[in-house]
């Protein structure tokens, strides 16, 4: 008995500690307000690979109009589908890090600096990254739901989804260059700054020459768009 009564305190504690960060608890088959493009959706689960569990969110217009969705499968091998690009399950870019006490925390992006592209991160790790394109999707039907003229202005988690738990917003802003450019490369922008934004860069040293971009253009935290790689190389050196 005592011990039915300590894991039920560990769970209504566990719980009130997710609606202090801001998680919300899924509710299914629901149109929830969400702009997709001023913050990035987090979705909390805490399925186990091999369970088959889906993780499924609908992407809608104000006027909800279906615009597009995310699925998470989880299956021993892991896989995802967008809707209305994908054709079939696909493979993640890379192995899903590990599982935190369980629990994976889905960080889904879209921006439309340059193209659609969303990008999802499963705890701070990329696993997607897809610009949306004629190449990029076999579903020829991309472009009419996922076009520039359907801003994404509500979420609706399926009803039979089952892996969702908790969601909240991110706001989606830049907060600093990459880290692998801090050593040798420079800025003056003022961070954080708004998704989109054009920021000049430069060399370290003032001996060094930039044989990349001079200016990049944020996405979303130290993720970047340039036509090349900024690289500074010192001219005193072979």
């Amino acid at each position: 008995m005592r011990i039915i009564l300590l894991l039920s305190l560990l769970i209504i504690e566990n719980a009130a500690e997710d609606l202090d960060e801001g998680w919300v608890a899924v509710q299914h088959d629901e149109y929830i307000d969400f702009n997709l493009e001023q913050y990035s959706l987090e979705i909390k689960t805490d399925s186990t690979l091999g369970s088959e569990d889906i993780a499924w969110v609908m992407f809608y217009t104000s006027q909800e109009d279906l615009a597009g969705g995310l699925l998470l499968y989880f299956t021993s091998t892991p896989k995802y589908h967008i809707m209305y690009c994908s054709s079939d399950r696909t493979n993640f870019l890379t192995d899903l890090p590990t599982a935190r006490d369980k629990v994976y925390v889905w960080r889904v992006t879209l921006t439309r600096t340059s193209g659609i592209r969303l990008v999802v991160h499963c705890n701070e790790v990329e696993v997607i990254n897809t610009l949306m394109s004629d190449s990029t999707c076999s579903d020829s039907d991309w472009s009419i739901y996922l076009s520039r003229s359907r801003s994404i202005a509500k979420i609706k988690f399926h009803y039979s989804e089952t892996a969702s738990d908790f969601y909240r917003p991110l706001t989606v802003i830049c907060t600093g260059l990459k880290a692998e450019w801090t050593s040798t490369i420079k800025t003056a922008a003022n961070f954080p700054v708004d998704p989109g934004t054009v920021v000049e860069v430069t060399c370290s040293d003032p001996e060094a020459l930039n044989k990349g971009s001079n200016e990049v253009t944020c996405t979303i935290g130290t993720e970047f768009t340039f036509s090349k790689e900024p690289c500074c190389f010192n001219l005193g050196k072979s």
